[in-house]
């Protein structure tokens, strides 16, 4: 069902460029290091915001040319940059083809003092025409609170009815999650890889923007979550990643 690469995944798609394989891809996600104290490739890397953006665009340009013309796209990253990554991703997406930036809110302790502490990342999610993939009903989410309790007066009975429905079924998740927490609270799920992500959140996203069968990739593989969900939801996969540790994990969990 997938296949890992361990390369830079310039060259990877610099390659798949220049033989002209391009748009067979269905969803892509990434998660490349962000500018915070827990990935330490930041500092290594980049000494300012300019490097970082010019090391991505061709990156991130390349992977658009890959994606099927109903094909979408999701950047992880925090706000630290996320605003220097939207401006790139308007530039290579097109405005008209951005649809979210998702507010993934978690919690946990801090001793941070100076400043509220920051408990959220930033996922930008793209289109590549105004055509593509949303599986609303995969997304829903139990109501909460008065909402879940029905009507509070007397309506119609076909209008009571519809909204009865609606209750069940649920609402679609809005742009800001809260109810996904993170992996490493998770003793199930925790590799000790430091940026991992959890499955619920991956799970949402390609249940969202694919269907069984279609092409989900991953450019920044990390501890391979995307692609160990990818195959649960019966989608096929393609895993990159420069570091032979992220492939070595990824391998063990499919």
């Amino acid at each position: 069902m997938g296949e890992l690469i361990c390369r830079d995944n310039l060259e990877v798609l610099c390659e798949w460029y220049a033989q002209g394989k391009r748009e067979f891809i269905d969803l892509i996600y990434i998660d490349p290091p962000f500018g915070n104290d827990v990935d330490k490739v930041w500092n290594l890397k980049w000494k300012k915001i300019e490097d970082y953006t010019n090391w991505m665009y061709p990156r991130v340009f390349l992977m658009r040319e890959m994606l099927k013309p109903t094909g979408t796209f999701y950047y992880h990253c925090d706000p630290t940059a996320s605003h220097y990554i939207k401006m790139i991703l308007d530039q290579i997406f097109g405005m008209d083809n951005f649809r979210n930036e998702i507010v993934w809110c978690y919690t946990g302790p801090s001793n941070i003092q100076k400043n509220f502490p920051r408990k959220h990342d930033v996922i930008l999610r793209y289109s590549k025409t105004n055509i593509f993939t949303f599986n609303f009903n995969s997304v829903r989410i139990p109501y909460k609170g008065l909402a879940a309790q029905g009507p509070s007066r007397r309506w119609h009975d076909d209008e009571e009815e519809r909204i009865k429905e609606s209750l069940e079924k649920g609402k679609i998740v809005e742009d800001y999650w809260t109810d996904i927490t993170l992996a490493i609270r998770s003793t199930i799920e925790n590799l000790g890889y430091p940026t991992q992500k959890p499955e619920k959140l991956l799970e949402r996203i390609i249940l969202a923007s694919s269907n069984p069968g279609d092409l989900v990739a991953d450019f920044y593989l990390g501890g391979g979550t995307t692609i160990a969900v990818a195959e649960k939801l019966d989608r096929n996969w393609i895993g990159v990643d420069i570091n032979p540790r992220a492939i070595e994990l990824s391998k063990n969990r499919v």
